[in-house]
C-alpha cells in the first residue's frame, strides 16, 4: 500500500494537517537525505514508513506529503507560478522587499503585478497595510484568497485591488476571478525608487545619462527623483526589478520539471542544481 493510502486510511484529516505542519516546520530542502528519513521516521505514526517507502528520495516523500496534506503558501505559489513558466518576456520573483512589507508574488512583463497569498492557515490581520505598500509600487494589485476568506477580504480592501479565490480540488487547485484589479491610483515614484537598491540606482542614473551626483544613497535617490520624470521612474523601476531577478527566474524555468512544487522559492534564491541538492547523499543513481 502506498504511503498516501496508508496515512489516509490510519489518520484523520485534522491528524494529517498536523503532521504535515511538523514536517513542513522542520524541512528545508538543504537537509541530507538521511536526516530527512529521520525527520519522516519521527513525524510519521509507527509503521507508516518502512525501507521500501524509501525507494523515493526522502526530498519526494516530503514533498508528496505537503503538496496532499499541507494547505500552506508553498502550495498555492506553485500552483500560481507553474502557469507562468513558459511565457515570454516576463519575470516572476518571489518574496520582494516592498517598503515595509514583503511580498509573495512579484511579475514583470510590460506591466507590474503584485500578488499576495492569503491561505486558510493566515489571517488577514497584516492585509490592509501590505496593500498600501503593494499599491505604491506595482501597478496592479491582486490578492489570492482562500475562498472561505473571500468574503472578508472583499469587504476590507481597496476598489482597485483584484481577488483570486482558489480551493483545492482532486487534481490540484482551481482558480477563480472574483475581482479584475484595475491600475493602482497610488502608484508613486518616491516609493518606487526607495525599492531600489544603490546598485540599482546607480546604474539608473547611469543610463540615463546623468553624471555627477555623488556617491550616497540618499544623493542618487534625490537626482533620480530632481531628473527624470516620474512616468519614467515607473518604467525605470520594471526595468530594475526585470534586470534584478532575470537570472533566477530564468533558472527555474530551465529547472521546473526538477524541482519539486514546495521548494521552488529556495531553488529561485540559490540556483543550486536540483540533482546536487537532491541526490547527493542518496544512494539512489540519476542520470
Amino acid at each position: 500500500m502506498e504511503l498516501l493510502e496508508i496515512l489516509k486510511e490510519r489518520m484523520s484529516s485534522d491528524e494529517l494537517l498536523q503532521i504535515a505542519r511538523a514536517i513542513r516546520d522542520s524541512y528545508s530542502p538543504f537537509m541530507p537525505d538521511r536526516e530527512l528519513r529521520g525527520l519522516l521516521r519521527q513525524a510519521l505514526p509507527a509503521g507508516a514508513v518502512t525501507d521500501e517507502s524509501f525507494r523515493l528520495p526522502s526530498h519526494d516523500m516530503v514533498n508528496t506529503i505537503l503538496m496532499n496534506f499541507y494547505p500552506g503558501e508553498e502550495v498555492v505559489k506553485y500552483h500560481l507560478v507553474k502557469t507562468r513558466v513558459h511565457r515570454r518576456d516576463e519575470i516572476t520573483a518571489f518574496e520582494i522587499g516592498i517598503l515595509n512589507s514583503r511580498l509573495d508574488l512579484g511579475t514583470i512583463n510590460g506591466r507590474s503585478y503584485a500578488y499576495e497569498i492569503k491561505t486558510e492557515l493566515d489571517t488577514l490581520a497584516k492585509l490592509e497595510r501590505q496593500l498600501v505598500d503593494y499599491s505604491a509600487v506595482f501597478e496592479f494589485v491582486t490578492v489570492v484568497a482562500h475562498e472561505a476568506h473571500c468574503p472578508k477580504v472583499l469587504s476590507m480592501i481597496p476598489m482597485h485591488c483584484g481577488v483570486r479565490s482558489y480551493r483545492r480540488t482532486a487534481t490540484g487547485m482551481k482558480f477563480r476571478t472574483v475581482r479584475t484589479a484595475t491600475r493602482s491610483p497610488l502608484l508613486n515614484s518616491i516609493s518606487q525608487v526607495s525599492c531600489l537598491n544603490s546598485e540599482e540606482l546607480q546604474w539608473l542614473l547611469k543610463e540615463n545619462g546623468v553624471k555627477n551626483v555623488g556617491n550616497t544613497r540618499k544623493q542618487r535617490v534625490e537626482a533620480l527623483l530632481s531628473r527624470i520624470p516620474e512616468r519614467r521612474i515607473n518604467a525605470l523601476f520594471k526595468y530594475a526589478l526585470k534586470r534584478r531577478f532575470k537570472t533566477r527566474w530564468q533558472f527555474v524555468t530551465e529547472h521546473f520539471a526538477e524541482i519539486n512544487p514546495v521548494d521552488l522559492q529556495t531553488f529561485f534564491s540559490s540556483r543550486i542544481d536540483p540533482r546536487i541538492l537532491y541526490y547527493r547523499d542518496s544512494s539512489i543513481v540519476y542520470k
